[in-house]
C-alpha cells in the first residue's frame, strides 16, 4: 500500500487598518496566497492493492478590514484589503503489477484551495481573489481477476467574495472560480476495468459594491474515464459550479459553470459507459441600497455521443444524462434564465468488425432542462426567468441478431416564479426521439414532459401556461419488437392574491410509436398521453387541466402476436382555495386499432381529468381485427364534487375467437355528497367466427337524459353492435318515462327519488352454435342522502327483440351488497312482459339511510342464430316513505261500488279474521288473495305493505310467477285464473 497526501498551507490574513492617525496603515491589508498542492504518486510496482494520491490546495488569506480614523477633520476611512488567491491541486496516481484475484483501487484526489474574500473598508471594500484550479489524474494498468479501479477527482477553489459595500470612490471586485479536471483510464486484460472520474468546478465569488459589480461565473468542470478490459466500466460527472451573488447596483448574478465528460469502455463480455453533466446554477441577485440586481443564467448542457463501447459479443450499456443548470432568483429585479440541456447519442454497432459487436445494447439518453429564476420584485418589469428546454435524440443500429433497448426521456424547466407582484413564465418545451435500426428484437421507449409553469401573484395577472412535450419512437426489427411513446404536459402554474392559474398543457400522441418486424413474433405499440393539471388560485379564476389523447392504428403483415395499448388522462382542473372560480378537468381521447393476421389484442383507457366543478369527460376505443381477437376499451370520467364526466366506451372486434370488453365508469370524489356516488357500465360479448365486426358499447354519465344504444347486425365492412351498457346517474327526463309507462309510475309512486335509468342488451355476433352476452349497469348509492329507509323500485321498459325465435333465454339479476334482490331466467316472450312496463319491488332489510348501497344490474342474452338479440330500459328508484294510519296508500280497501267491469270488489276485511291479509302460497298450492288467517305453506303480507297493485303483483311473482290466485268472495274474481289474467282486474282493486 502506497499513499501521497500533500496539503498546502492557508494564505495568511491581511491586517486590519489602524483607528489611530501615525500607528499604521489606514488601509487594511491584503491576504495572502494559498500555497499550491502537488502529489504525485507513480510507483513501477506497487506495494499493496491500494495506492492513492491526494492533494488540498491552501486557501487565500482574507483582507483586512479598512480603519476608521474618525478624530480626524474631516474623518478618514481607510479602504478594505483584497483576499489572497487559492493554491491550486494537482495530484497524480499512476499503478501497476499483477494482483492474482485481489481487488486494486488507484485513486487521486485533487482539492483546491479557495480564493480569500476581500474587506469591507469606508473608503472602498477589497477584491477577492480567484480559487485555484484543481487537476486528478489516475492511470491505472494493474491487472486482477476480479476487478481494479482507478478513481479521480477533483474540486475547483470557489472566488473570492467581495468586500461589501462602500462609501467611497473604490469597489472590489470578486474571485474567479477554480476549474476542476479529472482523467482516470484503466486497463486490466484478466477482469472488470473499472474507471471512474468526478469533477466539480468552483463556485464564483460574490461581488458588493456601489458600482454595478459583476460576480463571477461558476468554475468549469470536465470529467473523463476510459476503461478497457475482460469487462468495463467506465463513469464521468461533471458539475458546473454555481454563479456568485450579485448585490450592487444593476449588477447580474454569476451564470453557472459549464461542463464537459466523455467515457469510453472497451469490454470483450460486457462494457459499460456512463456520463452525467449538471451545469452550474445562475448567481442570485439581492437588493441594495444601490439598486436591483438581476439573477445570473444557468449553464446550459449539450452532449453529443459522450459515450462509447464495444464487446465481442456481449452486453454494451451506454447512459448519456444532460442536466441544465437553474437559473439565479432575484429580489427586485430580473430572474436569471434557466439552461437548457440537449443530448444525441446515436451507434452504429454494426459498422463495427464482427468481433467488435455486441449481442445486447442497452442505451439510457436523458435531458433535464432547468427552472428560470424567480422574481420577488413588486414593480412592472421585473419578471421571472424563462425556463430551460429539453431536447433528447437516441439513435442505434445493431448486428441481425442482437437485443437492443433504448429509453430517452426529456424533461423541460419550469417558469420562473413572480413571488411578489406579476405573472409567471410559461413553461418550457421538451422533445424526445428513440429509433433503432435492424436487429434482432427491440425495445425502444421516449418520454417527452413539459416544463410547468411559474406561479403569479395578484389580481391582473396569471400563472404561466405549462408546456407540451412531444415523443416519438420507432423500432425495426426481425424478432419481437415493443415500442412506447409517452408525452406528459407541464402543469399550470398557481396563482395567489387573486391572480389566476396558469392552464395545463395538452398531451397528443396520433401514431408517434411505430414498430415493424419482419417474422412471426410479436409487437407491442404503447402510447401513453397525460394533460396537464391546472394552476389552482385562491380568489381568481383557476387553469383549465389539459386534454390527453392517445390514438394508433397498426397494420402488421407478419405479426401473428399484435397488442396496441393506448392510455390518454385528461389533466385535472385547477381548484379554488376561497373564493375564487374552479377549472374544468381535460377531456380523454384513447383509440387503439389493430390488425393482423394472427392474434390481436387491443386496449385503450380514457380517464377525464379530476374537478371540483365539471369532470373531464372520457372516450375510449378499441378495435381488433385478426383470428384471435380480444379487444378492451376502458372509460372513466373525471371526478366532481358531485358527480363525474360523461364515460364512452366502444369495443369492436373481427375474429373467429375472443373477447371484446366495454367499461364505462363515472365516480364522484370520495369527498362528493351526491345520491349516487358512482357508476359503472360493462358489456362483454365473445366471438365465434365469420367476417363480422362485432362491437360492445358502455357509457355512463352525470345527470343528463338516457341515449339510448340499438342493437345492430352489421357485417364485414360495418361495426354491428352486440353488446350494450349504458347508466345515467341522477338522470333528466325520469318524468318523461314515467308518463309513458303507468304501472311503473304508480310503482314509484308521488315524487320518487331517481337514482339512475339505464339500457341492457346483447345480440349474437357469430356464424354458428350458441352465444352469450352478459351486461350490467353497477351504482353506488348514498344511503344517507335518503330521506328514510325502505324498500327500492325497478322499472323495465322498452323491451325489444330482434329473431326472437332465436333468443333462447334472458337472465335479469339485481343483487346489493348482500345478495340478489331479483333473479330471473326468462323466455324472450316472458323477458318482453318484464320489460313492457313493469316494476319489482326490491326489498331488503338492509336497505337503510346509512352508508353506501351497491347495486349491480345485469342481463344475460343468450342466442343461437344470426341477428338475434334482446335489449330494454330499466328506471332505478326510491319511492317515499309509505304512511302507517288506516287511509294511507299502500292500504287496500273496496271501492264503493263495483268496478266499472263487473269484475266485483275486494272486502276490507272478513268476519272472524285478526286482519287483512294477502296470502300467497307454494307453487303446490292455489295461491290466494284472502280475508283470513294464512292457510298452511301460505305467507301473509299486510295490505299497507303495498302501495299499488303492481306491487302486490311484484311480491306474487317473486313467490312464483304466473301461480294461480284465488279469491272466496264471490263474484269478486273468477276462479282458477293466471297472473296475467289477474292483471286485467288492476283496477278493481283501491289502494287508498
Amino acid at each position: 500500500m502506497s499513499d501521497v497526501s500533500v496539503t498546502g498551507t492557508v494564505g495568511t490574513a491581511g491586517p486590519d487598518g489602524s483607528d489611530v492617525l501615525n500607528q499604521g496603515d489606514i488601509n487594511g491589508g491584503d491576504g495572502g496566497s494559498g500555497q499550491t498542492a502537488d502529489a504525485t504518486n507513480d510507483v513501477a510496482t506497487e506495494s499493496g492493492a491500494t495506492n492513492t494520491a491526494e492533494a488540498t490546495g491552501g486557501a487565500g488569506g482574507q483582507g483586512g478590514v479598512g480603519g476608521e480614523w474618525l478624530s480626524a477633520d474631516p474623518p478618514q476611512y481607510g479602504e478594505g484589503g483584497s483576499g489572497g488567491a487559492g493554491g491550486d491541486a494537482d495530484a497524480t496516481e499512476t499503478m501497476n503489477g499483477s494482483y492474482g484475484s485481489t481487488f486494486t483501487e488507484a485513486g487521486s484526489t485533487a482539492i483546491a484551495g479557495s480564493g480569500g474574500d476581500g474587506a469591507f473598508g469606508g473608503n472602498g471594500c477589497g477584491s477577492g481573489n480567484d480559487g485555484g484550479d484543481a487537476t486528478a489524474v489516475t492511470t491505472s494498468t494493474a491487472t486482477s481477476t476480479t476487478e481494479s479501479e482507478a478513481m479521480a477527482s477533483a474540486t475547483g477553489g470557489s472566488g473570492g467574495n467581495a468586500g461589501g459595500e462602500t462609501y467611497g470612490d473604490a469597489s472590489g471586485g470578486s474571485g474567479l472560480a477554480g476549474t476542476a479536471t479529472t482523467t482516470a483510464t484503466d486497463t486490466n486484460s484478466d477482469g472488470l476495468a473499472d474507471a471512474s472520474a468526478g469533477a466539480t468546478g468552483g463556485n464564483g465569488g460574490s461581488a458588493v459594491g456601489t458600482y454595478g459589480l459583476v460576480p463571477a461565473n461558476g468554475g468549469t468542470a470536465s470529467a473523463t474515464a476510459r476503461a478497457t478490459g475482460a469487462s468495463a466500466s467506465a463513469t464521468a460527472n461533471a458539475t458546473g459550479g454555481s454563479g456568485g451573488v450579485a448585490e450592487s447596483d444593476g449588477g447580474t448574478g454569476g451564470s453557472g459553470g459549464t461542463v464537459k465528460v466523455a467515457a469510453t469502455a472497451t469490454g470483450v463480455t460486457s462494457a459499460s459507459a456512463s456520463v452525467t453533466a449538471d451545469g452550474g446554477s445562475g448567481g442570485d441577485a439581492g437588493a441594495t441600497q444601490f439598486g436591483p440586481g438581476a439573477g445570473g443564467a444557468g449553464a446550459s448542457v449539450s452532449l453529443s455521443n459522450a459515450v462509447k463501447g464495444t464487446t465481442d459479443d456481449g452486453s454494451l450499456t451506454l447512459k448519456q444524462i444532460a442536466n441544465a443548470g437553474a437559473g439565479g432568483d432575484t429580489s427586485d429585479s430580473t430572474g436569471g434564465d434557466g439552461g437548457s440541456a440537449t443530448s444525441k447519442l446515436s451507434d452504429d454497432d454494426a459498422a463495427n468488425a464482427v468481433n467488435k459487436q455486441s449481442a445486447s445494447i442497452n442505451a439510457t439518453v436523458n435531458a433535464r432542462g432547468s427552472a428560470g429564476g424567480d422574481s420577488a420584485g413588486s414593480e412592472a418589469g421585473e419578471t421571472p426567468g424563462t425556463a430551460g428546454s429539453a431536447t433528447t435524440t437516441l439513435a442505434i443500429t445493431g448486428s441481425a441478431t442482437s437485443s437492443i433497448i433504448e429509453d430517452t426521456n426529456a424533461y423541460a424547466g419550469r417558469g420562473g416564479n413572480a413571488d411578489g407582484y406579476g405573472s409567471g413564465e410559461a413553461g418550457a418545451k421538451a422533445t424526445a426521439k428513440a429509433s433503432d435500426g435492424a436487429a434482432g428484437s427491440a425495445n425502444v421507449t421516449a418520454e417527452a414532459v413539459g416544463g410547468n409553469g411559474g406561479n403569479a401573484t395578484e389580481s391582473g395577472f396569471t400563472g404561466g401556461a405549462g408546456s407540451t412535450g412531444t415523443a416519438t419512437a420507432t423500432a425495426v426489427a426481425s424478432g419481437v419488437v415493443y415500442v412506447e411513446a409517452q408525452d406528459v404536459g407541464g402543469t399550470g402554474g398557481s396563482g395567489t392574491e387573486g391572480a389566476n392559474g396558469g392552464a395545463g398543457a395538452a398531451a397528443k400522441l396520433v401514431n408517434a410509436a411505430t414498430a415493424t418486424n419482419t417474422t412471426s413474433a410479436g409487437i407491442t405499440v404503447d402510447q401513453i398521453a397525460d394533460g396537464g393539471n391546472g394552476g389552482g388560485t385562491d380568489t381568481g379564476t383557476a387553469g383549465v387541466g389539459g386534454a390527453a389523447t392517445a390514438e394508433s392504428t397498426v397494420t402488421v403483415t407478419d405479426s401473428t402476436n399484435l397488442y396496441v395499448d393506448e392510455s390518454a388522462t385528461g389533466g385535472n382542473g385547477g381548484r379554488a382555495t376561497s373564493t375564487g372560480i374552479s377549472a374544468a378537468g381535460g377531456a380523454a381521447v384513447a383509440q387503439a386499432t389493430g390488425t393482423g393476421p394472427g392474434e390481436v389484442q387491443t386496449y385503450s383507457q380514457a380517464q377525464g381529468g379530476n374537478s371540483s366543478v365539471t369532470g373531464g369527460s372520457a372516450t375510449a376505443t378499441a378495435k381488433g381485427t385478426g383470428t384471435e381477437v380480444n379487444s378492451t376499451a376502458i372509460a372513466i370520467g373525471g371526478e366532481t364534487n358531485t358527480g363525474a364526466g360523461n364515460a364512452t366506451a366502444t369495443a369492436t372486434g373481427n375474429g373467429s375467437s375472443g373477447m371484446i370488453v366495454a367499461n364505462a365508469n363515472s365516480d364522484a370524489n370520495q369527498d362528493a355528497t351526491s345520491l349516487v356516488q358512482g357508476m359503472t357500465a360493462q358489456s362483454t360479448i365473445s366471438l365465434y367466427g365469420g367476417d363480422l365486426n362485432a362491437s360492445s358499447e358502455a357509457t355512463t354519465k352525470y345527470g343528463v337524459g338516457l341515449t339510448s344504444i340499438a342493437l345492430s347486425p352489421g357485417g364485414p365492412s360495418a361495426s354491428g353492435i352486440f353488446g350494450v351498457a349504458a347508466g345515467v346517474a341522477s338522470p333528466t327526463g325520469a318524468g318523461a318515462i314515467l308518463n309513458a309507462n303507468h304501472q311503473i309510475k304508480i310503482a314509484m309512486g308521488p315524487d320518487p327519488t331517481i337514482f339512475a335509468v339505464g339500457e341492457l342488451g346483447g345480440g349474437y355476433s357469430g356464424t354458428a352454435g350458441t352465444q352469450t352476452v352478459t351486461s350490467y349497469v353497477e351504482e353506488s348509492i348514498n344511503m344517507a342522502k335518503l330521506s328514510a329507509s325502505g324498500s327500492f323500485v325497478i322499472g323495465f321498459y322498452n323491451g325489444s327483440a330482434n329473431n326472437p325465435l332465436d333468443v333462447t333465454s334472458v337472465d335479469i339479476q339485481v343483487r346489493d351488497n348482500a345478495g340478489y334482490l331479483l333473479n330471473e331466467s326468462l323466455s324472450e316472450g316472458a323477458a318482453m312482459n318484464l320489460f313492457s312496463g313493469t316494476a319489482p319491488t326490491l326489498m331488503n332489510a338492509a336497505f337503510t339511510n346509512s352508508g353506501v348501497e351497491g347495486v349491480t344490474i345485469t342481463m344475460t342474452v343468450t342466442t343461437t342464430g344470426a341477428g338475434a338479440g334482446f335489449s330494454g330500459d330499466f328506471i332505478f328508484g326510491d319511492p317515499p316513505l309509505a304512511p302507517t294510519n288506516s287511509t294511507a296508500t299502500g292500504h287496500a280497501s273496496a271501492p264503493p261500488d263495483s268496478s266499472p267491469n263487473g269484475a266485483g270488489e275486494m272486502a276490507n276485511s272478513h268476519p272472524g279474521t285478526s286482519g287483512d291479509a294477502f296470502v300467497f302460497h307454494s307453487p303446490a298450492e292455489p295461491e290466494a288473495i284472502q280475508g283470513h288467517a294464512p292457510a298452511a305453506g301460505g305467507s301473509g303480507v299486510a295490505h299497507s305493505q303495498f302501495w299499488s297493485f303492481i306491487e302486490l303483483m311484484s311480491h306474487a311473482q317473486q313467490h312464483d310467477a304466473d301461480a294461480i290466485i284465488a279469491n272466496e268472495v264471490p263474484g269478486a274474481v273468477p276462479m282458477g285464473v293466471t297472473m296475467a289474467q289477474f292483471d286485467n282486474h288492476a283496477g278493481d282493486f283501491h289502494f287508498m
